[in-house]
């Protein structure tokens, strides 16, 4: 149903589900889906840096603990169940950065942090895929509140992430095995032809990389980047070898 409604959204420039990684087995993939366009001409939005609310000195005090399962599936319930249907005209910070209105939000998470995944799935049995990836992650408790499904077009550009399919995107508190459930997870994805987006990536290993996102050997991206007077190194490239 979820993907059904994402597809017959062409009409609307943006659209984006939010996703209960903890919802119970028979409502799997269950969502709040939002979609948007930009306003027509004649009509105005006044930009303006909003106040934000500070909590760094409270989220500061949580400890690492605090950001568990047992309270990201209680917190995917309320806002589940208590999220209303309205139409409404917002800003563009609002809709695209909503976490954004809390300062310092990341520190929710304790000491520890989380880490962030993203992941694309090709079109072609994308329902069976998706469910996998969402049961595997319900089987193996490592839930997430921050859980976005959107829609994707392929592009012709070298490298790029982008495919015709879709995209999962998770932030996870640093489970004891949350390692372990995305390394297999990364194998859904290599079998479904998918890939690993490196802006959210910090641990995907070098030879698995190669396996998903082969179109930087493909392209010889290293070997491009040889020819430019100036480039970057990170801890990431580094680590994948590009």
């Amino acid at each position: 149903q979820t993907l059904d409604c994402i597809n017959k959204s062409n009409k609307w420039e943006y659209n984006v589900a939010w996703i209960d990684t903890s919802a119970h087995e028979n409502s799997i993939g269950r969502s709040i889906i939002t979609r948007a366009n930009f306003i027509k001409k004649g009509k105005t939005t006044e930009f303006y840096e909003k106040k934000r609310i500070n909590l760094g000195i409270i989220l500061n005090m949580i400890p690492s603990l605090f950001m568990n399962r047992y309270l990201i599936k209680l917190l995917n319930e309320l806002y589940f169940y208590f999220h209303k249907s309205y139409i409404d005209t917002i800003d563009i910070d609002t809709f695209f950065y909503p976490l954004d209105s809390i300062k310092k939000w990341n520190k929710i998470y304790g000491s520890k942090g989380f880490i962030s995944y993203q992941c694309s799935i090709s079109k072609k049995n994308s329902y069976s895929k998706i469910k996998e990836i969402l049961q595997k992650i319900k089987k193996e408790k490592i839930y997430s509140f921050v859980s976005v499904l959107k829609s994707m077009s392929k592009t012709d550009k070298e490298i790029s992430f982008s495919q015709k399919g879709y995209t999962l995107v998770f932030d996870f508190p640093i489970y004891s095995n949350v390692y372990k459930v995305l390394d297999n997870i990364d194998e859904l994805v290599k079998k479904n032809k998918g890939k690993i987006y490196l802006c959210k990536d910090s641990r995907i290993s070098k030879k698995r990389f190669i396996e998903i996102n082969n179109e930087f050997m493909k392209k010889d991206f290293t070997a491009l980047r040889k020819t430019q007077k100036f480039f970057f190194d990170s801890i990431q490239s580094k680590r994948l070898g590009i």
